[in-house]
């Protein structure tokens, strides 16, 4: 559990491969968690993650975790739990972008980035806030996009499926009063990692160790929204009342 210093022990993290999910391992690590559970599909790539962390002095440990399998998803969580004990911290940080032209012509990866990014973070998300609730306590964090209020030609399909997480969140998180669960939503703009390389960026894009520290000093915070920059969440708010013509010539749109 949290101590007075805001130590998370012992975290679940669901998608252990990406950049962003390293990034808040490694300030995680730096803040003192002594367990770190990284979940996912790519068993090297996991181990890989681990070795790098290992340096920073956590117990790493590597579990294989499908987002597709929803059905398995609350076994998954009830397992997790069994063999680690509490957990303190469950990020959910996986998700499916796609390459747009790929997108738009292909319903099959169209139909895969939805499941994955929105079908899937809801079911994983479900199961572990039952698991959270009924260990009375723990936190997790939900890393949202910018693209889930704000919409591009570019995006739409990854910026739906974020929507829909971001929506269920915000209503999940609303109905935890009392429970000693709590959910922190992390919109973060765009961010330069793996899964962006090559995309052009927009301004106010931000990096992976950002988004990390953003995130950690939420945590020790009374927020349960963060923008990634701050900035972002003002930009979007205007862009959300400027009119769909003056959107279409806009750079970035």
């Amino acid at each position: 559990m949290k101590n007075a210093f805001g130590v998370l022990p012992t975290v679940l993290v669901l998608g252990g491969t990406s950049d962003i999910a390293l990034a808040l391992c490694r300030e995680l690590a730096r803040r003192g968690t002594r367990t770190i559970i990284l979940a996912g599909r790519d068993a090297d790539a996991l181990a890989a993650r681990a070795a790098l962390l290992e340096t920073q002095g956590p117990r790493v440990h590597t579990v294989p975790f499908d987002a597709d399998d929803t059905e398995g998803h609350e076994a998954f969580m009830q397992e997790s739990a069994e063999r680690f004990g509490d957990l303190d911290l469950v990020v959910l940080a996986f998700g499916v972008l796609g390459e747009p032209r790929h997108l738009a012509a292909s319903h099959a990866a169209s139909v895969e980035c939805v499941r994955t990014t929105f079908l899937g973070a809801v079911s994983v998300l479900h199961a572990a806030v039952r698991t959270l609730r009924g260990q009375g306590h723990g936190t997790v964090v939900v890393l949202s996009s910018a693209a889930a209020r704000r919409p591009r030609p570019a995006n739409y399909t990854y910026a739906a499926a974020k929507a829909g997480v971001d929506t269920y969140a915000l209503g999940l998180a609303q109905s935890l009063g009392g429970t000693g669960v709590r959910i922190v939503l992390v919109r973060p703009g765009f961010v330069r990692t793996a899964m962006t390389a090559g995309l052009a960026a927009p301004p106010l894009a931000t990096t992976a160790a950002a988004v990390a520290k953003e995130t950690c000093r939420t945590l020790t915070s009374t927020k349960d929204v963060v923008w990634v920059p701050a900035r972002v969440g003002w930009a979007v708010l205007l862009l959300q009342h400027l009119p769909a013509g003056i959107l279409r010539r806009l750079p970035y749109s």
